[in-house]
């Protein structure tokens, strides 16, 4: 009697840790999709933010996103970039731009084994409105890394295009 009694203690115990680890991934997948959210936002640009303004935003708000030492690789600047103020340099310089949006559609999430790193696969939209609009999809890869209860940016890898030129409409 005692050593079933024990066997459905011990059974009971590992339903509760399986169903808190199924919490815990569901939970550490919704943080990532939230702040991947916030990065479209965050990397967008509203009408009538002047350079300055932008450089000092991105700063504040995309910075807490990435590691110190965040590897971005993008098809048309060649070398990786290496380090958060790269990445902050690169998506400050609008190139004339009034407006840009970024969304990010067919995401998936995965965790690793521990909880401690994640991977994101998406394909991600940016609308450019300048002298033409434009528009460019790409699938990208964000591998992400948590550290002291919050996830960051380690990586973020971009896929060429899949056709010579973006799409422009006057």
């Amino acid at each position: 009697m005692k050593r079933r009694s024990l066997l459905i203690a011990a059974s009971a115990l590992a339903l509760i840790a399986a169903a808190a680890l199924a919490v815990s991934s569901r939970s550490h997948d919704a943080m990532i999709r939230k702040q991947a959210a916030e990065l479209a936002r965050v990397l967008g640009l509203a009408s009538g933010e002047n350079a300055d303004a932008r450089k000092e935003r991105l700063e504040r708000e995309l910075g807490p996103l990435l590691e110190n030492d965040v590897r971005v690789e993008l098809p048309e600047v060649g070398a990786p970039l290496r380090d958060r103020a790269a990445v902050i340099r690169l998506v400050s310089d609008t190139g004339g731009a009034r407006r840009i949006d970024v969304a990010l559609d067919d995401v998936l999430v995965s965790l690793d084994a521990a909880d401690s790193g994640a991977t994101l696969r998406a394909r991600a939209t940016l609308l450019v409105e300048g002298s033409l609009a434009l528009c460019d999809v790409r699938n990208l890869t964000v591998s992400w890394v948590q550290k002291d209860g919050s996830w960051r940016i380690a990586s973020v890898e971009v896929a060429p295009r899949t056709h010579e030129e973006p799409e422009a409409r006057p």
